[in-house]
C-alpha cells in the first residue's frame, strides 16, 4: 500500500474542485452508466485487494482466534496491554492527523495506512471497554445484538434509504452537505436501525433477506 501510494497524482481532490464536479456529475448519471461504474470499481477492488487489504484482514482474524484463546473476549485485556494500547493509538492517530493535513499528496495517502494501523490498538480498547460493560449487565448490549442478527438486511435497508435520500428525494445534498452532517446523517441512521431491528425480532426470528439467503443456500 505504501508502494501504491507513491503512484498518486499530486492533485488535491476536495469539494468543488474540478476532479470532485466530474465525479458528481458521474455518480449522478442514468442508472446504467452508475452500474458499470459499479462494475469498474468491483473489479478493481478483486484486483488490489488480494495483494493489500486480504493480507490485513486475515492479520486481524488471526489476531481475534488468539485473544479469544487467551480470553479476551471474557476478561478484558491486563492493565500494562491496555495502557500500551492507549499510547499506541495516541501516537498512530496524532501521527496520521498530521500527515493527513500535509501539504504533500503522497504523505496524506500515507496517512491511511496509519489511520490502519491506529485502529488496531483503538479496536482493542473498544473490545476491554465493551467486554467490561457486559460484565455488568448481559444486556446492556441487546440493541447491538439484534442488529448483528439483521446484519444483511439492515445494510441493504440503510443502502435503499441512502440512495433515495441522496439521488431521487434531496439529490442537492450532494453539494452543500460537510462532514459533520454526514456524521449526524449516519448516527441517524445507527439510531433508526438500533430502534427497528430489537422491534422486529420480537415478531420475527429472522431478517427478511437472512431467510432468503438460508433458503437459497439449503437449496444448494
Amino acid at each position: 500500500m505504501a508502494l501504491l501510494s507513491l503512484l498518486v497524482e499530486p492533485e488535491y481532490y476536495y469539494r468543488g474542485s474540478e476532479f470532485h464536479l466530474q465525479q458528481l456529475q458521474a455518480w449522478s448519471a442514468n442508472y446504467s452508466d452508475i452500474v458499470l461504474l459499479q462494475l469498474n470499481q468491483v473489479g478493481y477492488m478483486l484486483l488490489i485487494i488480494p495483494l493489500t487489504l486480504m493480507w490485513f484482514l486475515g492479520g486481524l482474524m488471526m489476531w481475534g482466534m488468539a485473544l479469544y484463546q487467551q480470553g479476551a473476549f471474557e476478561h478484558g485485556l491486563e492493565r500494562t496491554t491496555l495502557i500500551k494500547c492507549a499510547i499506541a493509538a495516541i501516537i498512530l492517530s496524532s501521527l496520521d492527523s498530521l500527515l493527513s493535513f500535509s501539504s504533500s499528496a503522497i504523505l496524506v495517502e500515507f496517512s491511511a495506512i496509519v489511520m490502519m494501523l491506529s485502529a488496531i490498538p483503538m479496536a482493542l480498547i473498544y473490545l476491554h471497554l465493551i467486554v467490561k460493560a457486559c460484565q455488568d449487565s448481559t444486556h446492556v448490549l441487546a440493541p447491538f445484538q439484534a442488529v448483528g442478527k439483521l446484519a444483511f438486511s439492515c445494510y441493504i435497508l440503510q443502502s435503499i434509504i441512502g440512495v433515495s435520500l441522496f439521488r431521487y428525494l434531496m439529490p442537492e445534498l450532494n453539494a452543500s452537505l460537510d462532514r459533520v452532517d454526514y456524521i449526524l446523517i449516519a448516527l441517524g441512521l445507527s439510531g433508526l436501525q438500533l430502534l427497528l431491528a430489537p422491534l422486529y425480532l420480537r415478531y420475527f426470528s429472522q431478517g427478511p433477506l437472512e431467510s432468503l439467503w438460508r433458503k437459497l443456500v439449503s437449496k444448494n
